[in-house]
């Protein structure tokens, strides 16, 4: 990684610019194109979202209805192409895990589908959580969650660099650990998955199917070192396997 980048990546300072890119925390102004952008990700590529034929702008009203939790933590982290009009070409959003939420949208019926499954999981994460005697705190476990990279900027790195990111503002705020699901589009390539994926969402789901689906589901999580010189934030990464 470059030296500055590091650096700056140390010093907690914000934004860091290297190479006409320049990676910021979310702004209010930047929702509309971030969401966008992880909206046409999630509906063309996440398997799940595929698999109940969500829309974009299903997808993109969901985000917009939690907004307010993804600005008030501070810690989503996009990046720009300065020399794109500033355009916004990757995002990963994050919260607090255990911070209620400030939101209350109407939401359809396949995004509400899709929430009973995260909901579930969550749960199951929880479980974990607990396992591993971490406290359940506000401001003591940092959710890093959904993640979308323009096509036109792939392989570049890019969400590994916001992950580092969003891990050292974390830790500069007084995070203990981040809980991070790798459950992105980029990472759903198992044709197993998938086919599993389609099943699951053949059919209207209740949170009772949910329960009875999970109870033959394996979670595996490792716990693994920051990138920093310091122990803290650990890093908590689950891992679902259907």
């Amino acid at each position: 990684m470059n030296d500055f980048f590091q650096q700056r990546l140390e010093e907690g300072i914000m934004p860091i610019i290297q190479n006409n890119l320049m990676y910021r925390i979310l702004k209010r102004y930047d929702t509309e194109e971030a969401f966008g952008l992880i909206s046409k990700c999630f509906t063309t590529k996440e398997g799940f979202a595929k698999s109940i034929g969500c829309s974009e702008q299903e997808y993109y009203d969901q985000l917009e209805g939690f907004k307010e939790d993804y600005l008030v933590s501070q810690l989503s982290v996009v990046v720009v192409d300065i020399l794109s009009l500033n355009r916004i070409i990757g995002v990963v959003l994050g919260q607090d895990f255990y911070k209620p939420s400030l939101c209350k949208p109407k939401l359809s019926s396949k995004i509400q589908q899709l929430l009973l499954f995260t909901q579930e999981f969550k749960s199951r994460s929880e479980q974990i959580l607990e396992n591993l005697n971490i406290q359940k705190k506000e401001g003591n476990v940092f959710f890093s969650s959904k993640a979308a990279v323009h096509d036109d900027y792939m392989g570049q790195s890019l969400i590994r660099k916001i992950n580092q990111i969003q891990q050292r503002q974390a830790q500069l705020r007084g995070f203990k650990y981040i809980i991070a699901c790798l459950f992105s589009p980029y990472l759903q390539k198992d044709k197993v998955l998938q086919k599993e994926s389609q099943q699951l969402f053949s059919q209207d789901i209740t949170e009772e199917m949910l329960k009875q689906k999970f109870q033959n589901v394996e979670i595996q999580y490792q716990m693994v070192q920051s990138d920093f010189k310091d122990e803290t934030p650990k890093i908590v990464v689950v891992r679902k396997s259907l």
